[in-house]
């Protein structure tokens, strides 16, 4: 019996930086403009969604969790967004690159 292991380059509680999409293929439904370029932390690896086979495979699936004092002034640091993000989107971030934490 052959096992498959999916392989990701993400885990759990690493830090991630949402990548730009590439403008030569638009897909609006891939990641909210306003979250590109933030930083959040993987919450949960979800992997591989099921598309029909009329869909392209999609690289792996995570829950990510974002401060949403990143994205409105009016957010406390306590605020968080969770979104769901493919991998391709994500990038590696050091944690020191994290923004400051407000206090309210």
């Amino acid at each position: 019996m052959l096992i498959m292991v999916q392989m990701r380059e993400f885990h759990e509680g690493e830090s991630i930086r949402v990548k730009e999409k590439n403008p030569i293929i638009p897909d609006p439904r891939r990641v909210p403009k306003y979250i590109t370029g933030k930083v959040g932390k993987v919450r949960k690896v979800i992997g591989y969604v099921h598309c029909p086979p009329d869909h392209e495979k999609r690289p792996p699936y995570h829950s990510c969790i974002f401060d949403l004092s990143q994205i409105s002034p009016n957010a406390t640091s306590n605020d968080k967004v969770v979104l769901e993000v493919y991998e391709d989107l994500m990038g590696h971030e050091p944690l020191s690159s994290l923004p400051p934490r407000r206090n309210r």
